[in-house]
């Protein structure tokens, strides 16, 4: 198939009912740009968008209000067919998060601010031990069962490559 880069979306519909946009991460999409998407689209396919890389590697959720708000406004023009937000987080060493505490220093206030109405899933490439976490103790931090953001929790120990072998934390969303 020799496919022009606007046609992607229409082809990956006709054969999948999902996708992961991964170009959210390198920048916020405008919002027509987020509603061809939704045009592009039948009724019943999902998006699943990156949160970008400003704020969850950057910022580090420091400051970030203001793209962080835009960002949900524009997701937005997908309307039912908008699916979980990934917060997908950069290898944390040591120097940068040397136990729990500095963590849920950045994660808590961020956690309470996420509007209820969006589904958002969490992913940290550090094992949970290195931050000091078990896998309840990471449900507990981020509120699951509380009434909070649709989140879900698992611990996933990877292979032996290089870039998985830290293991992962992630949240997923949960579908109701």
């Amino acid at each position: 198939m020799n496919l022009k880069p606007g046609q992607f979306i229409e082809a990956y519909s006709r054969k999948l009912r999902a996708v992961e946009i991964d170009s959210t991460y390198y920048s916020i999409p405008p919002p027509h740009v987020v509603a061809g998407w939704r045009e592009k689209t039948p009724p019943g396919f999902v998006f699943a968008g990156k949160i970008p890389g400003a704020i969850t590697h950057e910022k580090v959720l420091k400051n970030c209000q203001p793209e962080f708000t835009t960002f949900l406004k524009n997701m937005e023009q997908l309307g039912d067919r908008l699916g979980p937000l990934l917060l997908q987080f950069p290898y944390f060493s040591r120097d940068v998060l040397p136990s729990r505490e500095p963590f849920e220093r950045l994660f808590k206030p961020f956690l309470r601010c996420l509007p209820a109405d969006f589904k958002f899933a969490l992913e940290i490439r550090n094992k949970l031990d290195q931050l000091g976490l078990s896998p309840a103790a990471a449900r507990a931090l981020c509120g699951i069962g509380s009434g909070g953001p649709s989140l879900d929790a698992a611990h996933r120990p990877f292979g032996q490559s290089r870039r998985s072998a830290h293991g992962r934390f992630r949240l997923r969303p949960l579908y109701r």
